[in-house]
């Protein structure tokens, strides 16, 4: 997890150079009422589609965005996430992503993001039978697959938060 964390980062930091975008404030974003106090590290973005579209566009390379998508698919699958459809028909402009030390000493995975109306978890998973309720978290079992995120929610004004933990949720 480390390993793909450190390298999406590294990536993202290299190609999408940090910019003040002075019409969204991050302490005006509604994805701040999910988000814990305490975490070792947390990224947050309001970066919407199409200002990532127009930035790739802009400064990539065929190369570099063929690299680009293979770290995300990767990223994706690591996650346990199964994206039927692009994801700017799912994302809506707001995504937290901490690493948290658990009870056990290990490191855990909180990630928030919104989602477009009429989109749900299984748009993101698509496992519609091999999901557990309880309390209106949902534990993610996928067979013969690899998934990180254990555990998934979906909030009454389409926030997504999932983790590697349920009690971060």
């Amino acid at each position: 997890v480390s390993i793909t964390l450190v390298a999406l980062i590294l990536f993202t930091v290299k190609y999408f150079p940090l910019k003040i975008n002075q019409t969204t404030k991050i302490v005006n974003l509604k994805i701040l009422d999910y988000i814990p106090s305490n975490s070792e590290f947390s990224l947050i973005s309001s970066l919407k589609d199409y200002e990532i579209n127009n930035f790739i566009k802009e400064n990539l390379n065929k190369q570099d965005k063929q690299k680009m998508d293979l770290l995300m698919k990767s990223t994706f699958s690591y996650l346990g996430f199964d994206i039927r459809e692009k994801l700017e028909k799912i994302y809506d402009g707001e995504f937290y992503l901490s690493i948290n030390k658990s009870k056990e000493n290990k490191k855990d995975i909180l990630l928030i993001f919104k989602i477009k109306e009429k989109k749900g978890i299984n748009d993101l998973l698509n496992i519609k039978d091999k999901l557990e309720e309880s309390n209106g978290i949902l534990k993610i079992n996928r067979d013969g697959k690899l998934a990180f995120l254990s555990h998934i929610t979906k909030t009454s004004d389409n926030y997504i938060i999932c983790s590697s933990d349920k009690e971060l949720i």
